[in-house]
């Protein structure tokens, strides 16, 4: 679109402003705004941009997803070795082991270090015992 100032014509006659499309050849008086031809171009760039902000929310989504099952699989690793270290020590028998592994993965997999606190749980001091045991 091209504006075209209000001026006088070629003949001498004068002219309000417009709007000016070199590629289809029409115009627009400049007061009314964009016709529904112009407006149309407007709404195609509606529509791709519902497309893109789509794709993007779905991008996003999976994003989340990923992370979440990155960290679900780190609490799982973590909870794993400190079962481990567990059962080794002689702390936990049976198949006490698996409900202890549930538990640890779920606090660790929960824990918000913004929380600025440690989580709750009389495994703490066996893990830090355990922690200055071997060091």
């Amino acid at each position: 679109m091209k504006y075209i100032k209000a001026g006088i014509s070629k003949a001498g006659k004068p002219y309000k402003a417009f709007w000016s499309c070199p590629e289809c050849k029409t115009t627009q008086n400049a007061k009314q705004g964009f016709s529904n031809q112009f407006s149309k171009s407007n709404r195609e760039g509606e529509q791709i941009k519902k497309v893109i902000d789509y794709k993007n929310g779905a991008i996003k989504q999976a994003q989340d997803r990923k992370e979440g099952g990155i960290a679900i699989s780190g609490a799982k690793r973590i909870a794993g070795e400190i079962v481990a270290a567990m059962i080794h020590s002689g702390e936990l028998k049976g198949s006490d082991w698996f409900i202890k592994y549930q538990e640890i993965a779920s606090r660790i997999y929960n824990f918000n270090p913004l929380e600025n606190s440690e989580p709750k749980s009389p495994e703490n001091d066996f893990i830090f015992m355990y922690a200055e045991e071997i060091n």
